[in-house]
């Protein structure tokens, strides 16, 4: 097998098994004996004799000699340079013995070294398939000094290893070194002997897995330091008095720790007929519920991409956004020799602008992006820094990082594959290529570690190690590919339960992803947490124990005679709420480390407010030249927009006037634009009949936004004209309420103009500077009308929701829909009896009951007085639930979604 054949074999498998070796032993050790008995599958000769007969086998990068030592036959190896990979040195071996499952086997040999570099030299050794997919019996490293040194190292057999399929990798590929083994022997022990008592762990399991393992209690005490802040809350009256015995909830709306998984196209794709309705609607509910984070499997990978036109990875941020989920990048450039080949050109100069121009594509087109894997896997895949290293190398792969750092705020990783706890070629190597990297300028973030196990599970304790010293290059480590393929559902059910747990415990961790979670979606098919009948594997529970339970606060109780409120939670977004002699507040607040955080909270000193006041208020985040800029041609008109010609209106035939107007009236000179929707988009379509206009000033969870604009209806067939605004960025959305924008006028007649709205948005989430404010055009059958003099401004914190109701004469609880007034005061809802025509939005009333979903009654089926009345009788029930909302969703699937998450009526 010649060298490159090698080295696709051990990358064949990305898993590699790392094996707990506990016994390595200096003369006098009682395990320099081996037991009795045991099938020898390779022999000392055998190891010797690969090497030829003549004393010498001359490479161009190594030297191998049989000589004889004290120890007796021996075989010799110099590595003559330093190697980019130590696999770039690795000879294949056949075997003469099959390993079956549940045999025990040792691979036994003395070495030492009599040459090194740095007082260190090392081999290492793999036992595995011969074939695709190149998976692992065994796989270790072990360091040699100047003295002579026993090494018995025990194979746990969870699967066969027929001999016909298998074989024995020896690799020596390091710093320059001389050194030599004797009395070589891989002896299979079939069930002479138990593995327990070469490793004190029974096979099949891993270091630290019992219940009373001390590791578990630190890193347990680790998370109560690092994970959780203290919550002061304060209550004081209109006076500024502490007021005892308020009601205070305290509730975690997401945890500050990305808790992930691979995604594919499940997400969206309804046409493959590989799986049913069912799997997609349970693929999208098992991920709503599980997760707040996600990573695309392939659609993002350059290949990919391309082969879907952009359009698969398009599909899945857009779920995520509508779902609020968080998105890691995966990945802008895979170091590998077929990734080179997609870069156009043939000179060095033209692949080179070809990789970074799709470095800068795909982190401009994704801007909400959280990480980017911006180089996968670079020490085996490593086609750049080695093939190409005198055109390309480390500076070029600074580069591609300096690239994706001037077009992106995400923070910027390398990801590498098997980091498990042990020391390997590439968490060795890993951490020169950071070094140089920022020798170069690149700002290297993070570091991703794909911890796929094999039939050896990691141990926790060990791993953590591995994080604290990885952890002294990068200020970041995400826990990016996660997986264990063993059939014992308890063991990888404990497995995850303990890697997570002592992932959540290092301080320099924020993100713990598996590499999917369903059995007919996953690379190996063996995903944590469900089979392929959806049946829930047991490390399914545990992630629901620790994921969506323990490590979510939430608390109810009483402000004390000081006013105060205390609550030790977990780091993340808080919704708090107090209510006291009939009042409710609400307050978001977004505790992200563990100093803690304080909330005063006066429940009833706000006093009213002008709606002069609430106007002339806040920062400036959109203006009116920013819409008309955002749609004006070339020449400075705003013309003829027809079709698809600009994408999001495509439901328009003739969007925007040949001219935008400016009317004169009671606020000054008002320019804007008038629309009109020559067809029907209906209520799945609404939000593709919008304009977009990029905020200038970032927008904080919880912070309230008003939007002034002037308006009228010019025309709508059944005399219903609706705009709606809202904030978007790819983790979500905040939607203002539907205004109904006024009576009908004559355009050529008059230019009095003279109805202000004013709307207020609740921010839902934080809207980087970019972000997206949308204006919602696409609700009626050709509705037409004229919208100008736009402002939108952030107030903050400045007022509460109170005194802005007061002052602008809006109930936040309160909606008109098809003509339909709908009421809410908590405790019951009134409908009036005034539908004016059939409903074509989607609209729902969503009901909750200390915060759980309990009903949602779709208004679009609400056709005559009769039925509004008896939705009246149906939601003023008192006690069946405390909130009650109208809210805005773009189809029915929304709304089926929310349903089934809820397993409410309907």
């Amino acid at each position: 097998m010649k060298a490159k054949q090698i080295l696709a074999a051990l990358m064949g498998s990305v898993c590699f098994i790392n094996i707990f070796v506990p016994f390595v032993s200096a003369s006098g050790d009682p395990y320099e004996s081996l037991p009795s008995g045991g099938t020898t599958v390779v022999s000392n000769e055998q190891l010797i004799s690969k090497f030829g007969t003549n004393g010498e086998f001359d490479w161009e990068k190594y030297k191998t000699q049989n000589i004889e030592t004290e120890k007796g036959k021996t075989l010799q190896i110099q590595t003559k340079k330093k190697v980019d990979c130590s696999l770039d040195l690795a000879v294949p071996f056949n075997v003469y013995g099959d390993f079956n499952a549940g045999d025990v086997g040792v691979i036994s040999f003395i070495a030492r070294a009599t040459d090194s570099t740095n007082n260190e030299a090392r081999i290492g050794i793999i036992y595995q398939q011969n074939n695709d997919p190149w998976d692992k019996l065994f796989n270790e490293e072990v360091i040699l000094t100047s003295e002579w040194k026993r090494f018995n190292l025990p194979i746990a057999v969870t699967s066969d290893f027929p001999a016909s399929k298998s074989e024995f990798v020896f690799w020596v590929g390091y710093e320059p070194q001389i050194i030599q083994v004797a009395d070589f022997s891989i002896i299979n022990y079939k069930k002479l002997i138990n593995y327990e008592d070469l490793t004190g762990y029974e096979m099949g399991s891993y270091k630290g897995r019992g219940e009373d393992a001390s590791w578990r209690k630190d890193a347990l005490a680790r998370i109560e330091q690092y994970r959780k802040g203290d919550i002061d809350i304060t209550v004081t009256d209109a006076d500024g008095y502490p007021v005892k015995n308020a009601d205070v909830s305290v509730n975690m709306t997401r945890n500050a720790f990305n808790f992930g998984t691979a995604v594919t196209e499940l997400l969206w794709n309804t046409s493959d007929t590989n799986y049913s309705n069912n799997d997609r609607i349970k693929y999208k509910g098992y991920f709503n519920k599980y997760f707040n984070t996600a990573v695309a499997e392939g659609a993002m990978k350059w290949d990919e991409y391309n082969a879907s036109s952009g359009n698969d990875a398009d599909n899945i941020v857009k779920y995520l956004n509508d779902n609020n989920k968080k998105m890691r990048g995966h990945c802008l450039y895979w170091d590998k020799e077929s990734w080179f080949s997609l870069a156009s050109g043939n000179t060095t100069s033209d692949k080179k602008e070809s990789i970074l121009n799709h470095v800068k594509e795909m982190v401009q087109k994704y801007p909400n992006v959280i990480q980017w894997d911006v180089i996968n896997e670079p020490v085996l895949e490593r086609y750049l820094r080695n093939t190409k290293s005198t055109d390309f190398g480390i500076s070029f792969m600074a580069d591609i990082f300096k690239t994706a750092s001037a077009n992106t705020n995400a923070k910027l990783y390398l990801n590498e594959l098997n980091i498990l706890g042990k020391e390997s070629i590439q968490s060795t190597k890993i951490k020169d290529i950071i070094t140089e990297l920022k020798k170069n300028g690149a700002r290297v973030d993070g570091l991703g570690l794909e911890t796929h196990c094999g039939g050896t599970p990691a141990s926790p304790e060990e791993y953590y190690n591995q994080l604290c010293d990885l952890s002294n290059y990068v200020d970041e480590l995400a826990v990016t590919e996660y997986d264990l393929d063993v059939d014992d559902e308890q063991l990888a059910a404990d497995h995850l339960r303990d890697m997570l747990i002592v992932s959540y415990s290092h301080p320099k961790v924020n993100s713990f992803l598996i590499w999917g979670f369903w059995d007919k979606k996953h690379w190996k098919n063996n995903a944590p947490l469900f089979k392929s009948d959806w049946t829930k594997k047991a490390a399914a529970n545990v992630w629901e124990e620790l994921v969506l339970n323990r490590w979510v606060t939430r608390e109810n109780g009483t402000t004390d005679n000081n006013g105060k409120f205390s609550v030790r939670g977990y780091l993340g977004t808080y919704d708090i709420t107090v209510k006291y002699d009939g009042e409710e507040i609400t307050r978001k607040i977004n505790m992200d480390n563990n100093s803690g955080c304080s909330l005063n909270i006066n429940i009833e000193s706000e006093q009213d407010v002008s709606e002069a006041e609430i106007l002339a208020s806040g920062t400036e985040i959109i203006n009116n030249d920013d819409l008309l800029n955002q749609l004006k041609n070339s020449d400075g008109t705003i013309g003829t927009v027809n079709g698809t010609d600009m994408g999001e209106f495509k439901y328009f035939n003739k969007t925007i006037s040949n001219n935008h107007y400016a009317y004169q009236n009671a606020f000054g000179k008002c320019e804007g634009i008038k629309f009109e929707m020559n067809s029907y988009a209906g209520y799945n379509k609404v939000s593709d009949a919008k304009i977009s206009v990029p905020i200038n000033e970032s927008i904080n969870d919880g912070d309230i936004c008003i939007v002034t604009f002037n308006a009228q209806k010019y025309y709508s067939p059944d005399g219903l004209a609706y705009v709606q605004f809202a904030l978007r960025n790819d983790t979500g959305r905040s939607f203002s309420s539907i205004v109904d924008i006024g009576e009908t006028f004559g355009w050529q007649t008059t230019n009095e103009f003279n109805k202000l709205f004013a709307v207020p948005i609740v921010s839902d989430g934080s809207y980087d500077a970019g972000s997206s404010f949308d204006i919602y055009l696409g609700f009626n059958n050709y509705q037409q009308g004229f919208i100008g003099g736009l402002t939108v401004k952030n107030l903050s914190t400045q007022y509460s929701k109170n005194q802005i109701q007061k002052a602008l004469g809006i109930d936040y609880d309160h909606a008109q829909v098809c003509g339909m007034q709908i009421t809410s005061d908590g405790t019951k809802i009134t409908f009036s009896s005034s539908v004016e025509s059939e409903c074509n939005l989607t609209y729902a009333i969503v009901l909750y009951n200390d915060k759980r979903l309990v009903n949602v009654k779709l208004l679009n089926d609400v056709k005559t007085d009769v039925e509004a009345k008896n939705l009246t009788a149906a939601f003023s029930e008192p006690g069946k639930y405390t909130v009650a909302k109208v809210m805005a969703f773009e189809n029915l699937s929304e709304i089926r979604t929310l349903c089934k998450a809820a397993r409410c009526n309907k």
